[in-house]
């Protein structure tokens, strides 16, 4: 359209609110080979020594009573907001993943360290 906006199998293209800040509009699913989402933000600062890692005792509480992980929107955020951006989710994702790697070192180094308590005490 005059407005650089553009539909594909859809009439809709939206007036007002955030979604008019899209350019292209699908009434269906998209196939590609490759995506490429451009973010000036990635997950790389979990590995800083300053990060702070929830204590998974926490962790553990915060999904008892949200049903989700801390900073992941839940289903009901998702489905409320009208989807996801897939470059902020890919970001969050990754920050998890990368949590998730901090936690399985740590509990590495304290299996570690029983089992030298074991060994010694044999």
């Amino acid at each position: 359209g005059e407005d650089g906006r553009m539909g594909i199998s859809t009439d809709l293209q939206p007036v007002s609110g955030s979604d008019t800040l899209y350019k292209l509009y699908v009434g269906g699913g998209i196939k590609a080979r490759d995506i490429k989402v451009k973010s000036n933000l990635w997950a790389d600062y979990v590995f800083d020594n300053k990060y702070k890692l929830m204590p998974i005792t926490e962790l553990e509480d915060f999904i008892k009573r949200n049903k989700h992980l801390p900073g992941i929107p839940s289903a009901n955020e998702i489905e409320n907001n009208d989807g996801f951006e897939v470059g902020a989710m890919q970001q969050k994702l990754l920050e998890k993943i990368e949590e998730q790697s901090l936690y399985i070192i740590n509990l590495q180094k304290q299996i570690d360290e029983l089992k030298k308590l074991v060994n010694k005490n044999k």
